[in-house]
């Protein structure tokens, strides 16, 4: 009984903890086009405003983002689940040295719209990493809401011109 309680406890001590950030916002573009353009990383850079530049490797992609103190702050991300028009989800690979996931799903609005929910989840390690210092999960969280709210429009404007 001992040796099951060490056990339990140890491994919650190793727990991955992250911080979750939603958003969405509905694109003035049918579904399976806004699914196509969203659901490419190679796309990020047009609406993501952190991000410097992105590059496939295969099923691989290879960002370099500007994150907070991070001018070059490099996350290595997979496919790992696609079904256009409905999601697409993306981790990192496990050589990435800190977790990272991107869930983009979508939902018919009308034929001409649909909305578009962008989800990350990531290793509350890469706050020290990134900014420099400790700063809480829960303040990081609501300032990356703000810029995600901010990009999230960007996507909706441009998506006029897709």
């Amino acid at each position: 009984m001992k040796l099951l309680f060490l056990l339990i406890f140890s491994f919650n001590v190793h727990a991955l903890e992250t911080v979750n950030i939603s958003e969405s916002i509905v694109i003035f573009s049918p579904i399976e086009k806004a699914c196509e353009f969203i659901s490419n990383p190679l796309n990020d850079y047009i609406w993501r405003s952190e991000v410097n530049t992105i590059i496939q490797e295969g099923n691989t992609f290879v960002e370099d983002a500007w994150i907070g103190i991070r001018r070059n702050f490099i996350t290595v991300t997979e496919l790992v689940d696609s079904s256009c028009p409905a999601y697409s989800h993306f981790i990192t690979v496990p050589e990435n040295p800190y977790y990272l996931s991107s869930h983009r799903s979508f939902s018919v609005i009308n034929e001409h719209s649909s909305r578009f929910t962008y989800t990350v989840d990531f290793d509350v390690k890469m706050i020290k990493e990134t900014f420099g210092f400790e700063a809480k999960p829960k303040v990081v969280r609501e300032l990356y809401r703000i810029l995600m709210r901010s990009y999230m429009r960007r996507l909706a404007f441009s998506s006029l011109s897709w």
